[in-house]
């Protein structure tokens, strides 16, 4: 190579340079404002009163029986409210929970006039029908996730509906502030759990015992000392009158409203708590906290996330050392994007030796690492800006080294990268030099110099009428 080739392509370097760092705006001049706010999924305050669940272990083989033996010793839940009021229940309803080493029982007893006759129907095909009978209604969310939960709703012979819910919290259309979410409830009604449903009537009253064996939900063994979300509903239609043991007011499918109960008397030695308040594509962040009140212990923490049909997909496994007094613990985990359908689900436990101190399930539905929003899509040539928000789905550990890359006006117009700052941007663009027609905003993520998604929204910039 000559001096003269080496000399023109570092002056046609240094001028490629140039061009580059012309179209390049400072973004306190792209922007005339930027707001990033962190939004952070509300988990739900820890209950702040449980009740046990009693084993009973050698229950009768014979459903009546059975029955006889769980409405004494089952875990008594009753005082149900109307619903959405509140107000005392005109006819008396109660839930009685038991579990043994190979199912969870839930015996319901509803009382009504003796001279009623309980609207009961045989359905050709599993559906919502079933509702419009007298019936009772059970919620049932393992490891009190607040957000996944099985819904089955019984009548007085032996029908049953039972759907897979998924609460997932997406941001509100209506709401100007990106980091302001709305929850969306879907029902699966494909789900059939190999439940077994028994019913019997008395003088004025009718019971039903749902028996969900712990396997359908892939255990081994009970979940003995582990809290579970439960709510309970009956629908008199004598009274046309709706009775719930835990009021949720507005509707029935709310989970984080549940009532919290655990598997067991017995306490873990160690307390544990474990949140993913802020979760996303890449590289996340597990909270742990504990609270030792005796000598220091080895633990190991496990955490899987898992499509919905199952598999595999991350898996981690960290050892730790559980000290003496209140500690707090992070442990790195990773979800990758290709998942079809975006749902996945993070399974967390936290053990020593064999002893299980803490689970944790949270559900998810990730299908793009960031939103963008503009409700505007024309604009006059004298309002000076375009105004939008962008809504991240990153890790808590992924969010540290992005950045956004903001280009007005298609490839060749001026841009401006930010460092990412949260995950819920609001922000208005400068467009006081803007010709009038169609243009557009673009948006790439990046880290580093990876660049993970790119989205454009297109807008018009039409004359003003004002004359100014």
């Amino acid at each position: 190579m000559t001096k003269n080739t080496l000399l023109i392509i570092v002056l046609c370097l240094m001028f490629s340079s140039i061009l580059k760092a012309a179209d390049e705006t400072a973004p306190e001049k792209f922007f005339s404002s930027r707001e990033w706010k962190v939004a952070t999924e509300d988990e739900g305050a820890p209950p702040s009163e449980t009740l046990a669940i009693p084993q009973l272990d050698a229950l009768p083989a014979d459903a009546a029986r059975r029955v006889t033996a769980i409405a004494k010793k089952g875990l008594l839940l009753n005082n149900f409210v109307g619903y959405p009021t509140g107000a005392p229940a005109a006819w008396p309803a109660e839930a009685r929970v038991a579990f043994d080493k190979e199912n969870l029982y839930v015996l319901l007893r509803g009382e009504h006039d003796p001279a009623y006759e309980l609207k009961a129907h045989m359905f050709e095909k599993e559906e919502g029908k079933i509702w419009n009978d007298d019936n009772f209604e059970v919620f049932i969310d393992p490891f009190l996730s607040r957000s996944e939960y099985f819904h089955f709703i019984l009548n007085s012979i032996n029908q049953k509906y039972d759907s897979e819910c998924l609460e997932t919290m997406v941001p509100d259309p209506q709401a100007a502030d990106p980091a302001e979410m709305m929850a969306k409830v879907t029902h699966d009604i494909s789900y059939n759990a190999p439940a077994a449903i028994y019913c019997d009537r008395g003088q004025g009253y009718w019971r039903a015992l749902l028996t969900l064996p712990f396997s359908s939900l892939g255990l081994k063994q009970p979940p003995v000392g582990q809290l579970w979300g439960f709510n309970f509903c009956h629908t008199n239609w004598q009274k046309k009158e709706f009775t719930q043991w835990l009021l949720t007011p507005n509707n029935f499918h709310q989970p984080r409203l549940f009532g919290a109960l655990s598997f067991g008397d017995c306490q873990p030695s160690i307390k544990a708590d474990i949140s993913l308040p802020l979760v996303g594509f890449g590289e996340n962040l597990l909270h742990l906290t504990t609270d030792n009140r005796a000598e220091p212990k080895e633990g190991v923490c496990e955490i899987r996330v898992v499509e919905k049909g199952g598999k595999e997909v991350s898996r981690v496994e960290k050892k730790l050392t559980l000290g003496t007094g209140k500690s707090a613990q992070i442990v790195k985990f990773s979800i990758p994007p290709e998942v079809a359908g975006g749902r996945y689900r993070v399974i967390a436990e936290l053990k020593s030796g064999e002893e299980t101190l803490a689970n944790f399930v949270k559900n998810l539905t990730l299908k793009h690492y960031f939103a963008l929003n503009m409700p505007l899509t024309e604009i006059y040539s004298s309002d000076g800006k375009v105004s939008g928000t962008l809504r991240l789905w990153l890790g808590e550990e992924e969010l540290k080294n992005a950045s956004a890359r903001f280009v007005l006006g298609g490839g060749d117009g001026k841009f401006a990268v930010i460092k990412v700052d949260g995950n819920a941007l609001s922000f208005s663009v400068n467009t006081a030099d803007m010709k009038t027609g169609q243009s557009r905003l673009g948006v790439e993520l990046r880290n580093g110099e990876k660049v993970l998604s790119a989205q454009n929204v297109e807008f018009n910039v039409v004359e003003s009428p004002f004359g100014f």
